[in-house]
């Protein structure tokens, strides 16, 4: 494998957390998980800024997921001497829960015993699946465990939002650059179907952009309950939401985006108590950022030829979202039957879905080659794995329910919100690729963490 130097920066940033979580508690070592998580493909905004050939930067795209020879070596080194650490931390409080550490014990095993019925010798994607699975398992029951155990927790302080915030912004800017100097590896094109009006879409400081969309949702739903929770970090926190939402639209990640406003509705709807105004204020930020965004590139398209090409992209991303609730009805009605009861709905809406749309949704699902997570867990581990999980989800979920409806406040809510979401996501993209198993295991421990002491 080739050493490519700009990958030091990644050893950097693990030795730099390491030093700095390695002796603090539970919540430290989740907090520098997904500080890890979040910037280990950082490195790559190096050579999109000074200008690399585009060939090249697709190149270290399509190889992001592992990296180079550093970039692995120093991930393997930081998860496992964090999963020690924090191992050692959460063994302390092992007679905590016992029938949850059993639940867990039991789905892993059940999904590497799937693993070994269904081994494909020399098939080391197939192995690399189940390692992510088996660790984001690992890490939400250690997480939980460490934080439940730990009475100080996860103590919001102004300095770390505005560490997150000026990640965001630092992200957000990679993808503004992206998207305006058409230098992204991703694309997409109008509905018109015309190649040479192909628009970027951002991945930013990450390996593709329905990860950095995935990323940016999770901080979105993390300030909108922030919002409820932290009165007196409302700005910031509102701040970081629409810096989130910036994000997401130049990422042009239709299935991230769509599904966070499902999950925010159901947000809204639920919360009980408190400001009416301020419940609904999440699930509106993101649409009108859009608009905006939307608004201001068409504007500028109308008054100037000026950087036609860039403010073009970007007004182009817009379009791919408005576009995307009438592509999905076309495509359901294509997939109705051709009886007289569905006859007048189809004939309302004759024309054929769009390609890009068809591909997306079939292209998820293709056993051995689609972008499920679940379809990946069941070619891997076969019915029994992909039953144990969809159990441990489940159970999870009414467990996160039934404390809602003795406790309908917004940690309940918003705790269920990052569960739901983050099975939802599952269906368009797989979670055992790194980092999004890192960052579900070290969102999930926390909910876990409310549920139980709600229940108290």
């Amino acid at each position: 494998m080739q050493v490519n130097l700009i990958e030091i920066l990644n050893v950097v940033l693990a030795l730099f957390l390491l030093v700095v979580a390695i002796s603090r508690n539970s919540g430290g070592l989740l907090t520098a998980f997904f500080a890890y998580g979040s910037l280990y493909f950082l490195y790559s905004a190096i050579p999109l800024i000074m200008g690399a050939p585009l060939d090249d930067i697709s190149a270290m795209h399509v190889v992001g997921v592992g990296g180079g020879v550093l970039v692995k070596l120093s991930t393997i080194i930081f998860l496992l001497v964090m999963f020690v650490a924090l191992g050692i931390r959460a063994i302390r409080f092992i007679e905590i829960d016992q029938r949850l550490q059993l639940y867990f014990g039991v789905v892993m095993a059940i999904v590497f015993m799937g693993y070994l019925n269904n081994l494909r010798i020399g098939d080391w994607l197939q192995l690399q699946n189940v390692v992510g699975v088996e660790g984001m398992l690992a890490l939400v029951l250690l997480g939980y465990m460490g934080l439940r155990g730990d009475m100080h927790g996860w103590n919001i302080k102004r300095a770390h939002l505005y560490v997150i915030n000026g990640v965001l912004v630092i992200a957000v800017s990679v993808a503004f650059y992206e998207v305006f100097s058409q230098r992204a590896w991703a694309g997409t094109v109008p509905s018109s179907g015309i190649v040479v009006h192909r628009a970027s879409r951002a991945s930013s400081i990450f390996f593709n952009p329905n990860l950095y969309a995935f990323w940016s949702s999770l901080i979105f739903l993390g300030c909108a309950y922030g919002m409820h929770e932290y009165a007196k970090y409302r700005k910031s926190m509102f701040f970081g939401m629409s810096m989130a939402s910036i994000g997401i639209y130049f990422s042009g990640a239709r299935s991230a985006s769509f599904l966070l406003l499902g999950v925010l509705f159901f947000c809204a709807v639920l919360i009980k108590g408190g400001s009416k105004r301020l419940r609904w204020i999440p699930l509106i930020t993101m649409p009108l950022i859009f608009l905006m965004i939307y608004s201001v590139a068409r504007g500028i398209l109308a008054c100037s030829l000026n950087n036609y090409e860039g403010w073009h992209s970007i007004a182009v991303l817009g379009e791919r979202f408005a576009a995307t609730p009438i592509n999905m009805l076309q495509y359901i009605l294509s997939k109705l039957p051709s009886i007289p009861a569905y006859q007048g709905i189809k004939d309302a809406f004759p024309v054929p879905p769009e390609v890009g749309i068809v591909q997306s949704i079939e292209g998820r699902f293709m056993v051995d080659k689609g972008d499920s997570a679940f379809v990946a867990l069941f070619t891997d581990t076969g019915l029994f794995g992909l039953t144990a999980m969809l159990w441990l989800w489940g159970t999870l979920f009414v467990w996160g329910m039934r404390t809602y409806m003795k406790k309908p406040d917004a940690s309940n809510v918003y705790s269920c919100a990052i569960l739901l979401y983050c099975f939802l996501v599952g269906l368009a993209m797989r979670f055992q690729v790194f980092p999004v198993w890192l960052l579900i295991g070290v969102s999930l421990a926390p909910c876990m963490v409310i549920w139980r002491k709600s229940a108290q």
